[in-house]
């Protein structure tokens, strides 16, 4: 065996403290992370309610098994994948026994019964699908903009699912009751859209007057003062084909 010298062992002995002082500085970092986490979950326990995030690519769908299961079966899944296929196969089952009544909500129960079917993300369709089958109430809101299909499940207080500019999230209510708090909230100042799959009419079934007032309750909240986005639209001549398509931009 050979002998290491006195310079050797010095590099050694230098080497091996780095890497304890590595390791130890990976645990440290990984303490703060659960640390911050448990600070995260302690705030959202105290406050009322809170914007649940949807970390995965396929967000309507992971958003729909919260409203189905409940946001800690949701955190504690070990196989998604899984549950995945569980919701889509048994969804697809529950659709072929029951009676065309997607139809009336302007849904396709076709491409619904195909999406599921497959490995697709689910689209919004596929999403008020989903909440026919289990009869399950929701208001997706987008901007100042809602979709929600009336006559299904407890509309009084519906779950709300939310796109913002980080991605799609559920809203998590401390009591059941404060859902339909925000639900009347929303129906009140948002606009509703005419349906999931084509949210406005063509520009001649509206007036000009009916174009202005689904315009003045769908100017977005931006990050620019009201003031100044005033002044902006105040420059443009609000004629039809301009307010319609800026209400069009608003569902992209």
């Amino acid at each position: 065996m050979e002998t290491l010298n006195h310079d050797q062992l010095e590099e050694l002995i230098s080497s091996l403290q780095m890497h304890v002082i590595g390791v130890s500085s990976k645990e440290k970092e990984k303490e703060k992370e659960k640390e911050k986490e448990k600070e995260k979950e302690t705030e959202r326990k105290e406050q009322v309610s809170y914007l649940f995030k949807i970390k995965e690519k396929d967000k309507m769908l992971w958003a729909f098994y919260i409203m189905l299961h409940g946001e800690d079966a949701y955190k504690y899944l070990k196989t998604k994948f899984v549950a995945d296929k569980e919701v889509r196969i048994k969804s697809v089952e529950k659709l072929q026994k029951m009676s065309n009544v997607f139809k009336q909500h302007k849904l396709n129960r076709g491409r619904i019964e195909a999406e599921l079917s497959s490995d697709a993300l689910l689209t919004l369709e596929g999403f008020f699908g989903l909440c026919i089958i289990h009869n399950l109430s929701a208001i997706f809101i987008k901007k100042n903009c809602y979709c929600e299909l009336y006559g299904v499940g407890d509309s009084d207080n519906p779950y709300l699912i939310e796109e913002g500019e980080n991605g799609i999230g559920i809203h998590v209510f401390k009591r059941k009751e404060l859902s339909g708090e925000m639900a009347r909230d929303v129906r009140k100042t948002k606009w509703k859209m005419e349906n999931v799959l084509a949210p406005i009419k063509s520009i001649s079934s509206y007036t000009h007057s009916e174009l202005l007032e689904i315009y003045d309750k769908v100017m977005s909240i931006s990050k620019e003062s009201k003031e100044s986005k005033e002044s902006q639209h105040v420059k443009e001549k609000k004629t039809k084909q301009y307010l319609y398509d800026y209400i069009c931009e608003q569902f992209t």
